[in-house]
């Protein structure tokens, strides 16, 4: 099975990575995180094999949500995708531009597409668009993740003022919504409609490798939901209440859950109210900043040495430097909705300033709660608590793990504040 070859991977790389670390510090808490670690992974692949069920494809989801057949539904591969069609009319009788294919032509053409936008969503992401009365509606798609979510965007001024709501399901878990579905998006004001296929999964995604690959288990499907739920924001913070329960585990009652006099929809770090400590400090250095390499005694050993006090300057500089290197491209109304989704139980890494960034902080059981409704997000990142090694004095060690690579880090303390090195590391 696809899962079991990637934890087997994962298991041969993280073994030599774990023999570098512990030649490097003694820690059993460290061996007991990463046996947790293991042990996600295998749950995680229990929760995938049970979407393959064709039974729970078809489960009903919400009691806000019916779904109805058509007799003649509209079919997915009529579908003309505009994008595909300039891209293969863009490379004809071309060279390709680098050994991936024709890569800056085909991320010209994407970067163009998405500049092209309906009520500031860029038109390769809806879905369906409609109006009734005054009332217009815009079900989109937001993809930044192996499990993208479906949204609806309301004005009920015709246009003037709009609000932004996620409607609790996931693209291909277990709906296909069609853009040339038959049916007007608007069944009354009170409830949106549109065809879907619904499918399950057969093959998840595999690293290295392919997939994932679905199979339609109802191609005639017309899903319609009722508003009433989709609507309801408690604290009225400007998300509603399926998006905090489901996307960002805030507390859909209050409008700001950290108590820190921002509101959550505002909010960079919107469960965890800042903090400033040399731990922190540490960790906003390992993830946002730049220093530049120390020369060390082992080649493959990268290290850098993080200035506790004139930490505040030092992250500044690295940041805009940063900020030169990428895109000067403003955000978009699509951008302020993505995340990064980071797991750890670490007090100090939940409370750290995410420089700009839009960051859900998940413990592990709220990591394992969040698998439950969405298996195939995987795009996360995971930190281990920052341990004490047990046989060197005022040193730690601190693991981290994406979907495919690792690195572990020794962070020592130092005259100026700690030395943090890459002690292990893996990669599928």
């Amino acid at each position: 099975m696809i899962e079991k070859l990637f934890l087997i991977t994962f298991l041969i790389v993280f073994n030599t990575a774990q023999s570098q670390r512990s030649s490097a510090c003694k820690c059993s808490l460290l061996t007991k995180y990463e046996d947790s670690v293991q042990a996600s992974y295998s749950t995680s692949e229990k929760l995938i094999e049970n979407t393959k069920l064709k039974s729970n494809a078809l489960k009903k989801r919400f009691d806000f949500i019916k779904v109805q057949t058509v007799k003649n539904p509209a079919s997915i591969d009529a579908v003309v995708d505009s994008l595909e069609l300039e891209y293969n009319k863009a490379i004809l009788n071309k060279v390709p531009d680098s050994i991936l294919g024709f890569y800056k032509i085909e991320d010209s053409l994407s970067k163009l597409a998405f500049q092209r936008k309906y009520y500031e969503i860029p038109r390769p992401l809806i879905i369906k668009t409609g109006k009734i009365g005054r009332k217009i509606g815009i079900l989109y798609v937001l993809k930044h993740s192996f499990n993208p979510a479906y949204y609806l965007k309301i004005s009920n001024d015709e246009g003037k003022t709009w609000k932004n709501y996620f409607t609790g399901l996931y693209k291909e878990s277990n709906f296909v919504f069609k853009s040339n579905s038959n049916f007007l998006l608007w069944k009354d004001e009170n409830h949106f409609q549109i065809e879907a296929d619904i499918v399950r999964m057969t093959e998840p995604l595999s690293l290295p490798g392919g997939g994932p690959v679905y199979e339609t288990v109802k191609n005639n499907a017309l899903v319609v939901i009722n508003l009433k739920e989709i609507l309801k924001d408690s604290d009225e913070d400007g998300w509603n209440d399926l998006d905090e329960i489901m996307n960002y585990f805030t507390n859909p009652f209050s409008k700001d859950s950290d108590r820190d006099g921002i509101s959550d929809s505002e909010d960079l770090n919107p469960k965890y109210a800042t903090v400033e400590n040399d731990f922190t400090k540490i960790f906003e250095a390992i993830i946002y900043g730049n220093y530049t390499l120390l020369e060390t005694e082992k080649a493959w050993e990268d290290a850098f040495e993080v200035d506790i006090e004139n930490f505040k300057n030092d992250i500044k500089k690295q940041q805009e430097e940063l900020n030169k290197q990428s895109s000067t491209r403003p955000k978009d109304f699509v951008d302020k909705l993505r995340v990064r989704i980071i797991v750890t139980d670490d007090e100090n890494l939940l409370r750290i300033n995410t420089y700009g960034e839009k960051v859900v902080f998940l413990t592990s059981k709220e990591y394992q709660e969040f698998q439950k409704t969405s298996p195939f997000n995987i795009l996360v990142q995971r930190y281990s608590k920052m341990f004490k090694c047990l046989d060197l004095k005022d040193t730690y060690i601190l693991e981290f793990d994406e979907v495919a690579y690792g690195k572990t880090y020794l962070i020592k303390k130092s005259k100026k504040g700690y030395i943090v090195t890459v002690v292990g590391g893996w990669e599928t």
